[in-house]
Protein backbone atom coordinates (compact mmCIF):
# COMPACT_ATOMS: atom_id res chain seq x y z
CA UNK A 1 0.00 0.00 0.00
CA UNK A 2 2.86 2.44 0.95
CA UNK A 3 4.28 1.79 -2.79
CA UNK A 4 0.62 2.47 -4.39
CA UNK A 5 0.60 5.91 -2.37
CA UNK A 6 4.11 6.75 -3.40
CA UNK A 7 3.47 6.50 -6.95
CA UNK A 8 0.26 8.03 -6.97
CA UNK A 9 2.01 10.88 -5.58
CA UNK A 10 4.06 11.33 -8.24
CA UNK A 11 1.59 10.88 -11.07
CA UNK A 12 1.75 13.87 -13.19
CA UNK A 13 0.37 12.29 -16.99
CA UNK A 14 -1.26 9.79 -18.61
CA UNK A 15 1.78 7.67 -19.43
CA UNK A 16 2.21 8.09 -15.63
CA UNK A 17 -0.98 6.59 -14.88
CA UNK A 18 -0.49 3.92 -17.64
CA UNK A 19 2.49 2.84 -15.74
CA UNK A 20 0.79 2.45 -12.42
CA UNK A 21 -1.52 0.36 -13.62
CA UNK A 22 1.50 -1.95 -15.55
CA UNK A 23 -0.22 -1.35 -18.93
CA UNK A 24 1.22 0.79 -22.15
CA UNK A 25 0.30 3.46 -22.77
CA UNK A 26 -1.37 3.20 -25.71
CA UNK A 27 -2.82 0.28 -24.31
CA UNK A 28 -4.86 2.73 -22.11
CA UNK A 29 -7.91 3.70 -24.82
CA UNK A 30 -8.24 -0.19 -25.19
CA UNK A 31 -8.14 -0.71 -21.80
CA UNK A 32 -10.59 2.29 -20.16
CA UNK A 33 -12.63 3.31 -23.39
CA UNK A 34 -13.84 -0.10 -24.31
CA UNK A 35 -12.88 0.18 -28.18
CA UNK A 36 -11.91 -3.65 -27.98
CA UNK A 37 -14.04 -5.02 -25.11
CA UNK A 38 -14.08 -9.26 -26.94
CA UNK A 39 -10.08 -8.71 -26.24
CA UNK A 40 -10.13 -7.89 -23.03
CA UNK A 41 -12.35 -10.50 -21.58
CA UNK A 42 -12.48 -14.14 -22.18
CA UNK A 43 -16.37 -15.29 -22.37
CA UNK A 44 -17.13 -19.44 -21.35
CA UNK A 45 -20.36 -21.50 -20.17
CA UNK A 46 -20.41 -23.59 -16.78
CA UNK A 47 -23.59 -25.46 -16.31
CA UNK A 48 -25.84 -24.41 -13.58
CA UNK A 49 -26.97 -26.86 -10.85
CA UNK A 50 -30.45 -27.12 -12.01
CA UNK A 51 -29.61 -27.02 -15.71
CA UNK A 52 -28.98 -25.15 -18.26
CA UNK A 53 -25.74 -22.97 -18.72
CA UNK A 54 -24.68 -19.47 -17.77
CA UNK A 55 -21.96 -17.30 -19.73
CA UNK A 56 -18.95 -15.94 -18.07
CA UNK A 57 -16.93 -12.72 -18.85
CA UNK A 58 -13.55 -13.26 -17.42
CA UNK A 59 -11.04 -10.33 -17.82
CA UNK A 60 -7.79 -11.32 -19.13
CA UNK A 61 -5.00 -10.77 -16.93
CA UNK A 62 -3.51 -7.50 -17.51
CA UNK A 63 -7.49 -6.12 -17.31
CA UNK A 64 -7.79 -7.97 -14.21
CA UNK A 65 -4.30 -6.49 -12.36
CA UNK A 66 -5.29 -2.94 -13.61
CA UNK A 67 -8.43 -3.10 -12.23
CA UNK A 68 -7.10 -4.46 -8.47
CA UNK A 69 -4.55 -1.18 -8.42
CA UNK A 70 -7.45 1.05 -9.36
CA UNK A 71 -9.58 -0.63 -6.59
CA UNK A 72 -6.26 0.25 -4.11
CA UNK A 73 -6.14 3.67 -5.34
CA UNK A 74 -8.93 4.74 -3.29
CA UNK A 75 -6.96 3.77 0.00
CA UNK A 76 -4.95 6.71 -1.28
CA UNK A 77 -7.33 9.62 -2.48
CA UNK A 78 -9.65 10.71 0.06
CA UNK A 79 -12.67 12.69 -1.48
CA UNK A 80 -14.05 16.18 -0.91
CA UNK A 81 -17.16 15.72 2.02
CA UNK A 82 -19.13 17.25 -0.66
CA UNK A 83 -18.24 14.84 -3.16
CA UNK A 84 -21.14 12.11 -3.64
CA UNK A 85 -20.45 10.05 -7.30
CA UNK A 86 -18.52 6.49 -7.07
CA UNK A 87 -17.66 7.26 -3.04
CA UNK A 88 -18.25 4.18 -1.33
CA UNK A 89 -20.47 4.68 1.95
CA UNK A 90 -22.24 7.49 -0.31
CA UNK A 91 -25.09 7.39 -2.68
CA UNK A 92 -27.78 9.85 -4.96
CA UNK A 93 -30.16 9.55 -2.18
CA UNK A 94 -27.32 11.02 0.50
CA UNK A 95 -27.02 13.88 -2.06
CA UNK A 96 -30.66 14.86 -2.52
CA UNK A 97 -31.30 15.00 1.35
CA UNK A 98 -29.20 17.39 1.96
CA UNK A 99 -31.01 19.33 -0.57
CA UNK A 100 -34.67 18.75 0.81
CA UNK A 101 -37.23 21.72 1.25
CA UNK A 102 -34.47 24.08 0.04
Amino acid sequence: EDNIKRKFKQLNSREDVANILEIEDKSFDIFYIGKTRQIMYKNFEINKRNGGTRIISAPNKKLKNSKKTITNLENVYTPKICAYGFINGKSIYDNASIHLKR
